[in-house]
């Protein structure tokens, strides 16, 4: 890798305020000492020469989320102003790749996120933006890479197709942007297709399987949903999900998109819990059902880190679900409730500690993700194993893929009591990340 690339991709990276997300301590393939989990983490990227860079942007487009989105649109001009500054090293500017798709999968047969009932960015199928006339008005560019962005109009319309830039034009003659005058394009492009995925899709966020139905899924459903009437009084649902057909169109994208030796840079936002819901069985019920049945009395102790794909692990531990068996006692005590809250099993939050509430898991594991950026062999969506895209034709191996997420979180475990950002100490990390709940910030 030319040096100028990692200096442009790490200035990028700390402009938007990432931060690359790992188990603390010394690891052994790195030889870098994190410093403990208060730390930030370092990686060294063993590569060699890098001329080709891919970048997908998975962005939460449920409620509350425009004004994040915003800020994201108005800083990623300079990230492109630095990967395609032409004036650091012009025979080692990379072509480069942009794509954005968002975190809503739709609610898999049940009303909640239904496309034809409510809107079509309930379920945008992990397929490229922008829909079809819904590039926004204006976007950002930055003139040179330590300029402020400055407001510029679309300049075209835009299809549901990756960004594609070249310094030279004879590298990729099929490239839409070339030279120093299409970088700036480029900038106003990508800042108005992230301003159009908007704020109006699904509130149960699949932000990673979103990124994993895109972008690794050896072969992506085409659907995957259960059977429901609906009606005033409910969903009436019936059966399991059933999977059907392969997503060509997504396919196509992808294809479009990932190069078999590119260096990968994702970029995942969004201010909530993810809900990537595993399409099988009756994973449904979450979605269509309120108020749920509660989980038994041990279910509360289950740490946060146990995501059996079955039940086996959980009936260990004591933790069933009401809907099993409803002999114990905790089945009949009522969720808490008062006037203002009627949502009161949570129904926007399905995806938030269901073992604990709930008595099972119906999320796709967070070893699928881990697996998926350093496996060659992934298991798709049917649960067979395949080949990963990340990683066919043997051109790239771990060290070329980097995700990066801007996640949320509570503004008082970040700041001081004046108000100041705070370096965060070992147990500031357990408030926010410790599988034990008990250590777990509440809010």
């Amino acid at each position: 890798m030319r040096r100028t690339f990692v200096r442009s991709l790490l200035v990028g990276s700390v402009a938007l305020g990432c931060n690359k997300v790992d188990d603390p301590g010394k690891r052994p393939d790195s030889g870098i000492d994190d410093g403990g989990p208060g730390a930030p983490i370092v990686d060294k990227l063993r590569v060699g020469q890098i001329d080709k860079v891919d970048l997908l942007f998975v962005i939460d487009n449920s409620p509350s989320m425009a004004d994040k989105q915003g800020l994201l649109a108005q800083r990623v001009p300079e990230l492109i102003a630095r990967l395609t500054d032409a004036t650091l090293e012009s025979k080692g500017t990379p072509d480069v790749h942009i794509g954005v798709i968002t975190s809503s999968l739709g609610s898999h047969g049940t009303s909640a996120c239904e496309r034809a009932i409510t809107n079509k960015s309930n379920d945008d199928r992990a397929h490229l933006l922008p829909r079809a006339s819904e590039a926004r008005g204006f976007g950002w560019k930055v003139t040179s890479p330590t300029a402020t962005p400055v407001r510029a109009t679309c300049p075209f319309p835009i299809e549901a197709s990756p960004l594609t830039w070249v310094f030279d034009p004879e590298r990729d003659p099929g490239a839409r942007f070339v030279g120093s005058d299409g970088a700036q394009v480029l900038q106003v492009g990508a800042s108005c297709v992230i301003q159009s995925v908007g704020e109006v899709g699904c509130g149960y966020e699949e932000t990673w399987e979103a990124l994993y139905h895109f972008l690794v899924d050896p072969p992506p459903y085409a659907k995957a949903d259960v059977k429901c009437t609906f009606g005033p009084g409910g969903d009436d649902c019936s059966g399991d999900v059933v999977m059907a057909g392969t997503d060509t169109e997504l396919l196509a994208q992808r294809a479009a998109f990932l190069r078999p030796d590119s260096f990968v840079a994702i970029v995942l936002l969004s201010d909530e819990n993810d809900a990537s819901l595993r399409p099988v069985g009756k994973n449904w019920i979450p979605w269509a059902t309120s108020p749920m049945a509660r989980g038994w009395e041990a279910c509360d102790a289950v740490p946060d880190d146990v995501e059996p794909d079955g039940a086996d692990l959980l009936a260990a531990k004591g933790c069933f679900s009401c809907l099993q068996d409803p002999k114990d006692a905790n089945c009949g005590r009522p969720w808490a409730k008062d006037k203002l809250n009627n949502d009161a099993d949570g129904r926007s939050l399905r995806g938030f500690h269901q073992v604990q509430r709930f008595g099972f898991n119906f999320l796709w594991s967070r070893d699928r993700y881990v697996n998926a950026f350093k496996n060659v062999t992934v298991p798709g969506s049917d649960g067979k194993l395949g080949q990963n895209p990340l990683y066919a034709g043997g051109f790239r191996d771990p060290s070329l893929v980097l995700v990066t997420a801007i996640f949320g979180a509570p503004k008082g475990l970040l700041h001081d009591a004046s108000g100041a950002p705070k370096a965060l100490s070992a147990a500031d990390w357990e408030k926010l990340t410790s599988p034990d709940l008990a250590k777990r910030d509440p809010t």
